[in-house]
């Protein structure tokens, strides 16, 4: 009898227990999104952004997609406001690309023709946003204008096609000028070019250049005084001698003052977003993951890549501040391991060059067979930023982590677009794969595969010799010939996922989401 009473009385706790347990979740109000207004609606700042975000078990809201920025078309900075104060009440925080809030997007803010006025009221309403919102943190993600070598397909304005490399080469001499000084030869290009150049595009390029300071310097001057819980303003492409670096440099001195904790310049920036999502995790959860960084052989972590102003290891550092993280020296104090593949003589070309090869370089090889036994290991998880080759995968590296059967093994992998951008997202779902189901965390590491290695390394160089260059279609606009070329990509990538292991079976779909040859959307089909 006295067994019998303990055991219903060891029922009765628990049934009350559970019973109090149920209620109290009940009652416990829901998590709170997370809004997310990106640069535009291309499939790397939003559709991959949410997907990595969703597999997490995370919640972010964005704004309806035709309020966004998109080809050939500018966003809607009024509707998107309107949205903005339409959700902010309910949300945890706010991720924004100002640029969509002030300009319309990216690209807009490159080719706009809005007044000073204007944009700087656009960037004052953050302030208004935080008043009426006081508990709400706000994360901006503004960018510093970039400085192409060239530009097509209206990414710059219409001028740049014709007159973008001369502006380019003057600009890399005015900042020499600054930090080295000019040979005389050097100084007689810079007259040949400011002669050259017409001067109605010279004055339109830097004016549009000092709105674009003025606006940030306005959203620097309001982290300081707490409008923004931090801003990040991303450095895009550009070269250790350009315009865009002349005035970086010029930033970071009037900024010295500002601690990290607040505002950042941060090189690259269609990986921030995402950057930015992954910080506001940490900072609610009171979080700052250890990260260890392992460079392949040679020059490693004194590369600098192409499209960047500034070594890799100063990018590494400045993205892991970014997400609020802590690097470290040793693996075994680390959350997350990020492998970076750098080229073995510190030179990134192009992933479609003929020299990216599916034989690795020994330094490719090492770091892979390195990169086997950490993922082997299992802790700390693996995340590989891929910056060997610009805009794609280094063919060779992936080729020993495909046979050696490493691939699925992987937290996260990145080879897309520049070095910056590729160590971002590689930090960032690295990072969030802890968290992930391990069939979440593998569709989105096969995504990456499929975009970075298959198509931008290989299909799309493919493509352009094939296709683009003996049917003179132009690759910046395909029109209606990208409808047989996307039936082309598909089979090309079933063909790729048969030969190499590690890459799934799967059938998916593909589109040019801004109508060139420069990046795909992937989507896997519905099974059933």
């Amino acid at each position: 009898m006295h067994l019998l009473r303990s055991i219903l009385a060891a029922w009765l706790f628990i049934f009350l227990l559970t019973g109090a347990q149920t209620a109290a979740a009940a009652a416990a109000p829901p998590k709170k999104p997370i809004l997310y207004i990106p640069l535009d609606d291309r499939p790397v700042c939003l559709d991959y952004v949410v997907e990595t975000m969703d597999a997490a078990g995370l919640t972010v809201l964005t704004p309806p997609k035709q309020l966004l920025a998109s080809r050939g078309q500018d966003g809607d900075p009024a509707k998107l406001w309107q949205w903005l104060y339409s959700q902010a009440a309910e949300a945890e925080a706010i991720v924004v690309a100002t640029d969509s809030l002030i300009y319309g997007g990216l690209v807009p803010s490159r080719r706009h023709e809005l007044p000073q006025g204007t944009v700087l009221a656009r960037a004052e309403q953050f302030r208004k946003l935080k008043q009426d919102f006081p508990r709400l943190r706000i994360y901006g993600l503004s960018t510093l204008m970039r400085t192409p070598r060239q530009s097509f397909g209206g990414m710059e304005p219409d001028y740049y096609e014709a007159y973008g490399p001369a502006i380019f080469r003057l600009t890399a001499l005015l900042d020499k000028e600054e930090t080295e000084g000019l040979a005389p030869a050097e100084k007689l290009e810079v007259a040949h070019h400011r002669q050259s150049i017409p001067a109605a595009v010279l004055q339109d390029w830097f004016a549009r250049r000092q709105k674009n300071l003025a606006v940030n310097y306005t959203l620097i001057k309001l982290a300081q005084e707490q409008v923004f819980h931090y801003l990040v303003i991303g450095k895009d492409d550009n070269a250790p001698l350009s315009q865009t670096h002349r005035e970086a440099q010029q930033m970071k001195q009037r900024t010295a003052d500002i601690a990290l904790s607040r505002f950042q310049l941060v090189p690259g920036v269609d990986q921030l977003g995402l950057v930015l999502l992954v910080r506001s995790i940490h900072e609610k959860a009171w979080k700052s993951p250890c990260i260890a960084v392992q460079y392949a052989d040679g020059p490693g972590a004194a590369t600098t890549p192409l499209y960047s102003d500034q070594k890799v290891s100063e990018s590494v550092e400045a993205q892991i501040f970014a997400l609020g993280c802590t690097p470290v020296s040793t693996p075994q104090d680390a959350q997350l391991l990020l492998a970076v593949n750098t080229p073995s003589d510190g030179i990134t070309l192009e992933a479609s060059h003929p020299l990216n090869l599916s034989t690795p370089s020994f330094a490719a090889q090492k770091l892979a067979e390195a990169i086997a036994d950490w993922a082997n290991r299992s802790t700390p998880p693996v995340a590989i930023a891929d910056i060997a080759y610009a805009n794609g995968a280094d063919n060779g590296f992936l080729s020993v982590l495909s046979a050696n059967g490493t691939l699925p093994k992987l937290a996260a992998y990145s080879g897309w677009n520049t070095a910056d951008n590729k160590i971002g997202y590689a930090l960032a779902q690295g990072l969030l794969a802890a968290q992930m189901p391990p069939e979440k965390r593998a569709a989105l590491l096969q995504k990456r595969l499929l975009d970075d290695w298959a198509y931008q390394a290989n299909i799309r160089r493919m493509l352009m010799q094939k296709y683009i260059v003996p049917e003179k279609l132009n690759p910046y606009r395909l029109g209606m010939p990208a409808r047989k070329l996307q039936l082309i990509v598909a089979d090309e990538m079933a063909d790729f996922q048969r030969n190499n292991p590690g890459l799934d079976q799967a059938a998916y779909d593909y589109v040019f989401p801004w109508n060139r040859l420069f990046e795909i959307k992937i989507t896997k089909r519905a099974t059933g």
